[in-house]
């Protein structure tokens, strides 16, 4: 009974097979081959960002956004303004105590203070009151030079001269009335060097006119 029944065993495990014996590495391949058949398939990796993309993300991320023009900037004209008043500022700083004494001096910075205190937009007229005071100080300077000069030359001439004579006293005089023309207009310095700058002719003419 053994016998027939492996045969019959034999029989179907043969018709199973088609009448084919497998080899062990033939049934490995259908074996494996079956498995990648079951095996689902794995989804698709998502697409990485192309380079365009990501240029683009960077640029939105770290570019400024658009602004428009600074309301609070101020223009050439303002900025020039507010120089020229700081110039004029100066100017009353250097001058506001050597002005002292002498009026036409004192004037001429008053101009200049007030001048500070001007609302903007007056460029034209602060340029006009600082060109104006300008050329009067250049002025003022230059004939406060020569008085300098002359009462020097008075100051080298005088201990020269025989105390008490005609020419020293003429000469003092003149030297004392240069030292108070620096206090007087410059049109006053002007005729106080005109008048106090004539030579001693040593004569008793005491009718000199000395400007004091």
């Amino acid at each position: 009974m053994k016998w027939i029944w492996s045969l019959l065993i034999l029989g179907f495990v043969f018709g199973a097979t088609e009448g084919r014996i497998l080899q062990p590495e033939q049934r490995a391949d259908a074996t494996t081959t079956a498995d990648t058949e079951k095996k689902p398939e794995s989804p698709a990796a998502p697409a990485s960002p192309t380079s365009s993309t990501l240029s683009t993300s960077s640029t939105s991320s770290t570019s400024p956004a658009p602004q428009g023009s600074s309301t609070t900037a101020k223009d050439k004209y303002t900025l020039e303004e507010e120089k020229l008043t700081k110039d004029l500022e100066d100017i009353l700083s250097k001058y506001e105590r050597e002005c002292i004494g002498n009026p036409e001096f004192s004037a001429n910075l008053d101009k200049v203070r007030k001048a500070i205190k001007w609302n903007n937009g007056t460029l034209e007229q602060k340029y006009e009151l600082k060109f104006e005071f300008d050329n009067y100080n250049k002025l003022r300077i230059d004939l406060e030079k020569k008085i300098d000069i002359k009462i020097e030359t008075l100051n080298e001439v005088l201990p020269t001269l025989e105390p008490n004579s005609y020419c020293s006293k003429k000469l003092l005089k003149q030297r004392e009335a240069l030292k108070k023309a620096k206090q007087l207009s410059n049109e006053g310095k002007q005729d106080s060097l005109t008048v106090n700058s004539k030579e001693c002719d040593n004569t008793d003419d005491d009718s000199f006119d000395y400007n004091y």
